[in-house]
């Protein structure tokens, strides 16, 4: 009964026949203990209602379909009034049966319609627009497959040749077009070109898949046959010659057989795995085995979980690190079946030491959890609940230490049995006092669209349900109310309010959207005739909006999405035409007069990105009809080319400064010259000329070139023996990590500033270069001044050298992985070119300036972590992006387990970790 109360699928007459029916059943119970007539007067009472729910359900869904069928008609663009792809006949016929099937539903609710009358409705409801649809979904296959295989050819991981990106861009322009010539076309006739397009396409993207699963198994194969390598480092030399050699055989055959189709890469792939899998396998079970032990070490330093395990089980945990460690060691020919063995073995020894950490840890947990809730809610909670609450807390922080898990996850429970009732009723509480405080607000704004949108009496049904709640929060029977009563309340208080509330919102939204729409129509450019179009359309949705004054939010809804439909595409499209022409009229300016750019890119790299900026703007005024997606493809192939043309010149520099410091380790360092032989000495100055040849007569080489060619040279090396060399580090303020700066002995280290970006490193290169040819060069130490735009780094004391530490590592791998990354160091320098688009500007961590900022904490205001918390009301006049700086320096270091200095020294990324996982930060699209 209760379930039927609130059951929104059944009328009020439906509701009372299932009362009804139910009466003989209530009354046979109260005379009958539980019997066989019982059980065959149940079942009679399940045929007596079963009809009535599911009748209410086919007519639930056959409105829904309806409901879909409208929101379809309202948002795809192949059915608006615009869409040469369906007639307005057809448009017609799909909203004559949507309207027959929702008054059909209307005229039926509470009524004994047959079973197979709603099904026949159901049915003609599909055979009506079914035809129509089934079409428009093949086109859109046809249209989605297209899409794909475009996006495909500027897909690096496809590894798809020039000769078969142009096949399959040939093939995808054929089937646009007979599209666009054959907007009528059938579902027969779209299936047809579907698999046509597909027959051409499919073989040429199954021999990139396959040819791009052989290349990453070569990759991972020369990745676990370098020594140190990581993954396969415990392999002895000959299963690590044999990994690389197989490596090299299976990039020499697809060199040998660049048009070999799918399935002879399939079989050589199948062939290579068969040959390889043996050693890999194994040494992959060799470093999981490593990696559990890494585990392990881990939870032993995570203080948090540490805490939790007792000095004898410590002990207990390194031992089986230290024995497992020792069993890799000396056991360097185990097979995979041994080692997964080890690994379970491994995994059962500590499993219950690591399971009463974890309980004991989930019991420290909700202790703190709840003691903070206990805090923010404490209006909401009687002194009598509080002190239970605070009473079982203690109790529960008493609990023995050394209980197994099993215990720690009972008394876990037990604490719930007590507290989450008290904490759930006072969340309730405070989400009704939230709901209703809400709508006093809104009631009290004499612009708010309750206001505007409502007549006074649906005005007046809102105020009286707001005082309504009011007057029971300020009454006795709230004090007694528990948590479900409260929901209930709740429940009660959305049903009788909310629905109002929607439609004033939905009818604001809409009035807003034509208001807004209008407005960038007046700023749009575009034809003057689809400008007509579309202001007639919003004027006719403004004259529809004032004389429905009172339908409700479902039709205020399709009514938008039906605007929408009509305008939205053409604005965007004008919008993007617009940032189109920016960008690139942007990036046209800068490249001519920008310094910095210009030191960059050379006479060609300038012409180059000049071109292609004039052939975006020229296209954009030959195609005023362009589509939206079209649009941005141009927009992405403009952005492909700069982005192209800096990054090779970034990767060409890096590739001639790795090549020139072997170079001058090699003829300059004595230490490395003497460890070895006279064929090294020439091997290695081989290795590095051809690789300065190679930049010198490749100029318009790929950054993918550069890379492999860079990838080469470091393999060369790596098989010259006696090629050594000590590498110092020098940290970075700025960003906190460290790089490798000069090559040679530690005594030889270099005093020269570090920059932080390439274009501070190409100022290094120049006045190297001028100090070379004699010209004076300032001997000044200091950094040198920013320039407009970009700011410096400053270098902070060099470190003795040492081992690095953890941290350390962690900061080079992500500087290494900024560096090398499209949109790394370099890409921030363009920037200010694509401003005008709304694209976000890329932040690689905080800078520290040249005069030290005052400190927030530097405040006498200091306010508590529950004031400043995600969800709290912020105290008025506080920076919410940095509101940890406004915590006592006490608080601050029990929450953040360090001193403001230390995280203020932290990179902006890990500050922002830092802070979500205490919920003192948030995204502008979260709040």
């Amino acid at each position: 009964m209760d379930k039927m109360a609130v059951d929104t699928r059944l009328s009020d007459a439906e509701k009372k026949q299932i009362k009804e029916a139910l009466e003989p059943s209530k009354e046979f119970l109260k005379k009958h203990l539980p019997s066989k007539d019982t059980i065959a007067e149940m079942n009679a009472l399940d045929k007596r209602i079963a009809p009535i729910l599911e009748r209410s359900q086919k007519l639930n869904k056959l409105e829904n379909a309806a409901d879909q069928l409208k929101r379809r008609l309202d948002r795809d663009v192949n059915l608006s009034d615009s869409s040469k792809v369906t007639t307005p006949q057809e448009r017609e016929t799909i909203n004559k049966a949507i309207q027959k099937a929702r008054d059909y539903v209307k005229n039926n609710i509470g009524k004994q319609t047959p079973m197979d009358q709603i099904a026949q409705q159901d049915a003609e409801l599909q055979k009506a627009v079914d035809p129509i649809l089934s079409r428009l979904d093949a086109r859109n296959a046809l249209h989605d497959y297209i899409d794909n295989a475009n996006r495909s050819i500027n897909n690096d991981d496809h590894h798809l040749s020039p000769s078969d990106q142009s096949l399959i861009k040939n093939a995808c322009e054929e089937s646009n077009k007979w599209s666009r010539a054959n907007p009528r076309a059938d579902k027969q006739q779209l299936d047809q070109q579907l698999n046509q397009l597909k027959n051409k396409v499919r073989p040429i993207m199954d021999q990139s898949l396959k040819k791009k699963d052989l290349l990453q198994l070569a990759d991972s194969l020369q990745q676990k046959g370098q020594e140190g390598s990581g993954g396969g480092s415990d392999l002895t030399s000959d299963e690590r010659r044999l990994l690389s050699d197989h490596a090299r055989h299976i990039k020499d055959w697809l060199n040998d057989n660049p048009n070999a189709d799918a399935r002879e890469l399939d079989k050589q792939l199948r062939h290579s795995k068969s040959k390889t899998d043996p050693i890999a396998n194994r040494a992959d079970q060799r470093d999981q085995l490593t990696s559990q032990c890494n585990q392990l070490r881990n939870a032993l330093r995570n203080d948090r979980l540490a805490k939790h395990i007792s000095h004898q089980d410590k002990n207990i945990l390194q031992d089986m690190i230290d024995e497992t460690v020792d069993y890799l060691n000396r056991n360097k020919n185990k097979s995979t079946k041994d080692l997964k063995q080890k690994k379970d073995a491994l995994e059962a020894a500590s499993r219950n030491i690591l399971e009463k950490a974890r309980a004991h840890q989930a019991l420290d947990d909700y202790i703190d959890q709840t003691a903070d809730k206990l805090k923010q809610l404490s209006n909401r909670i009687s002194p009598m609940d509080q002190v239970k609450v605070n009473k079982a807390l203690e109790q529960a922080k008493q609990f023995n230490k050394g209980a197994d898990a099993n215990d720690a996850r009972d008394k876990l429970s037990q604490l719930k049995n007590q507290v989450d009732h008290v904490i759930n009723r006072a969340q309730r509480d405070q989400e009704l006092h939230d709901k209703v405080n809400h709508l006093v607000d809104r009631v009290n704004d004499k612009n708010d669209a309750l206001h505007k949108q409502l007549t006074p009496k649906q005005f007046n049904q809102i105020v009286d349900q707001v005082q309504k709640q009011q007057d029971w929060i300020n009454g006795p029977s709230h004090k007694q109310a528990d948590a479900d009563q409260l929901q209930n309340r709740i429940q009660d208080f959305d049903k009788s309010v909310m629905p109002l509330v929607q439609k004033a919102d939905s009818k604001q939204a809409l009035d807003k959207y034509i208001s807004d729409s209008k407005q960038s129509l007046s700023k749009a450019e575009m034809d003057p005739q689809e400008s007509k179009k579309l202001s007639d359309a919003l004027d006719g949705a403004k004259q529809w909006l004032k004389a429905h004054p009172d339908v409700n939010k479902r039709d205020y809804d399709d009514k938008k999405s039906q605007v929408q439909a009509q305008v939205q595409p053409s604005l965007d499209r004008s919008k993007e035409r617009s940032d189109l022409i920016n960008y690139a009229s942007n990036i046209r300016e800068k490249v001519s007069t920008d310094p910095q750019l210009a030191s960059l890119l050379n006479a060609d790299d300038k012409k180059l990105i000049d071109n292609r900026a004039n052939e975006t703007i020229d296209w954009v005024k030959r195609t005023p009809d362009a589509k939206l997606n079209q649009i941005k493809e141009k927009k992405k192939a403009l952005e492909n080319t700069v982005n192209a043309v800096l990054e090779s010149k970034d990767e060409r520099n890096n590739l001639l400064d790795y090549a020139k410091k072997v170079l001058d380790v090699l003829n300059n360092n004595q230490a490395v010259r003497k460890a070895m032989t006279d064929k090294e000495q020439q091997a290695v100055d081989d290795y590095a000329q051809s690789v300065l040849d190679w930049l010198a007569s490749n100029p318009n080489a790929t950054a993918n070139q550069i890379r492999d060619l860079k990838k080469s040279l470091e393999d060369n090396l790596a098989k010259v023996k006696n090629f050594k060399f000590v590498v110092p580090y020098k940290t970075f303020v700025g960003f906190r990590f460290n790089e490798q700066t000069r090559w040679g002995i530690s005594g030889n280290r270099s005093t020269d500033i570090v920059y932080g970006s390439y274009l501070q490193q190409q100022e290094r290169r120049d006045k190297e270069a001028a100090a070379k040819r004699g010209a004076k060069v300032a001997t000044s130490t200091a950094a040198p001044k920013p320039s407009t735009g970009e700011k410096k780094f400053k270098v902070a004391a060099k470190s003795k050298y040492s081992i690095p530490t953890k941290q350390e590592e962690e900061d080079l791998k992500l500087f290494q992985t900024l560096k090398g990354s499209k949109g790394g160091l370099i890409q921030a320098k363009l920037s200010s070119l694509i401003d005008t688009t709304g694209r976000v500007k890329a932040e690689f961590g905080a800078v520290v300036d040249d005069q030290p900022q005052q400190s927030s904490s530097s405040n006498a205001t200091t306010y508590s972590y529950a004031q400043l918390k995600n969800g709290a009301k912020y105290p008025p006049g506080i920076d919410t992006q940095k509101r940890e700086q406004y915590l006592s320096d006490a608080e601050f270091v029990k929450l953040f387990n360090m001193t403001k200095s230390e995280f203020n020294r932290m990179p902006n990324f890990k500050q922002i970790s830092t802070k979500k996982a205490l919920e003192l930060f948030q995204y502008e699209y979260q709040k």
